[in-house]
């Protein structure tokens, strides 16, 4: 049984002990605009409060980027006495062996992908990308040769092929047919589960059965996220031009969407899934009614923002932006880390 208490203007788990054959070490490589931050939230929500040890950035969201990911980027106030840390959800340059390395054994490794047509819009809308291609979308689609859609990165941490250069592929291979396929297969490898976004409620049906969590973990409500006027309704033959530019992204979306399908039918069940995902519908339409007043665009670059009705732990945390929230999570394992090492010197142990 979890019991909740209210210490320092915030509620805490007090005495909690895991379900059986709960997992709680997970690596969740966080993809730009691909429903990455809604996820990120639940990540955020189930460490913080059961006291989990985070991988934290030094300031901001990112650890590295475009850089790839080594532990030399933790900062040293936010370092565990082991250095094995429980989650990684922030922004980084994946680099397989070096976050295993800083990772408990039993970790499990998880992103999330979209259809790189609706990604790319998304990156145009929300970075304001006509003012560096020189032209809306559709302008800059009519003739790619005209802009710079040649040149991977964008104001240094988005641009072609995104999902992949968040995954650690080298732009450089980018016209490799034999290094694609051998970076698709080691992701395979690498990966337990790779989500994707357009079946955001299943996908988090299959998270919540690889972590054996309850449902009730993995309930949300959409964070980061345009408002319908600032989307581009793009026509077939936009989205295929942009899958065509982003041909790496779209054979790793492929890839690994007829994967996930596959996954549900021969793995998961279909019933099942459908029974599960009406499941957790409900539960998110709960969370709604009970937290939320109205919803604005008052977000960072006009995405939604909630204004609630009511202030408990669940719909404040719910609807925390990803800086805020990093920043109490970041608080209290500085205070946590540094209470224990002056506990430990104190009794004479090791720091």
């Amino acid at each position: 049984m979890i019991k909740f208490i209210f210490r320092n203007g915030d509620y805490r788990i007090e005495n909690y002990q895991l379900r059986k054959d709960e997992r709680q070490n997970i690596v969740f490589l966080k993809t730009h605009k691909c429903a990455s931050s809604t996820v990120q939230n639940i990540l955020l929500r189930y460490g913080y409060i059961r006291n989990l040890d985070f991988v934290i950035p030094p300031n901001s969201n990112y650890l590295g980027h475009p850089e790839h990911f080594t532990k030399s980027m933790i900062p040293s106030e936010m370092k565990t006495q082991m250095n094995k840390y429980n989650i990684f959800t922030h922004h980084t340059r994946f680099n397989y062996t070096s976050i295993k390395e800083i990772m408990h054994h039993d970790v499990t490794f998880v992103t999330i992908l979209r259809d790189p047509a609706e990604l790319f819009e998304s990156s145009y809308s929300y970075y304001s990308l006509d003012y560096v291609y020189g032209g809306s979308i559709r302008e800059v689609l009519r003739n790619p040769q005209k802009s710079r859609l040649q040149y991977l990165r964008f104001l240094d941490r988005t641009g072609i092929n995104q999902m992949s250069f968040d995954l650690g592929f080298s732009q450089k291979y980018f016209q490799e047919k034999e290094q694609t396929e051998k970076f698709i297969s080691e992701i395979d490898k690498q990966f337990n589960l790779v989500m994707i976004a357009e079946y955001m409620e299943a996908s988090l049906v299959l998270l919540s059965s690889i972590m054996n969590w309850p449902l009730i973990n993995v309930q949300f409500l959409p964070i980061n996220v345009r408002m319908n006027e600032r989307k581009t309704n793009l026509t077939d033959e936009e989205r295929q031009k942009i899958r065509i530019i982003n041909a790496v992204d779209t054979q790793l979306y492929n890839f690994f969407l007829k994967k996930f399908r596959y996954t549900i039918i021969h793995y998961y069940g279909i019933d099942r899934m459908k029974k599960d995902v009406k499941s957790l519908i409900e539960l998110n339409i709960r969370l709604y009614t009970q937290c939320v007043k109205q919803i604005s665009n008052k977000g960072y670059s006009n995405t939604k923002s909630y204004e609630l009705k009511n202030y408990d732990w669940i719909c404040v945390h719910s609807t925390k932006n990803e800086l805020n929230f990093t920043k109490d999570v970041g608080d209290g394992q500085k205070y946590r880390l540094k209470t224990i090492k002056k506990l430990n010197k104190f009794l004479g142990g090791n720091e």
